[in-house]
């Protein structure tokens, strides 16, 4: 997993790099949504290379795998940043 954190951090970085280069300049919000689905789609081909290394898996199942666990991290982020806030607001007071 660290690898794959790293991997994000210099691909984007270059993404900046390239985008300011050109430049093009994109406000948080549309750099977010250029970023938010690639980022999606390296975490499938990532868990899709460690499902098929680590059990063996078949390619289909591979991709079934790795499709369910990218559909399941923006719920479980969402739930999570959800999580956080109230326990943070309730440790506040």
């Amino acid at each position: 997993m660290t690898a794959f954190l790293l991997l994000i951090m210099i691909l984007f970085f270059a993404l900046h790099l390239t985008l300011r280069a050109v430049n093009i300049t994109l406000t948080s919000q549309a750099f977010d949504y250029v970023v938010s689905p690639l980022i999606l789609l390296g975490l499938t081909a990532y868990s899709y290379v460690a499902v098929r290394a680590v059990y063996a898996d078949r390619r289909i199942a591979a991709a079934l795998r790795a499709v369910a666990i990218a559909a399941l991290v923006t719920p479980l982020l969402f739930g999570y940043r959800f999580l956080l806030f109230f326990i943070t607001l309730k440790t506040m007071h």
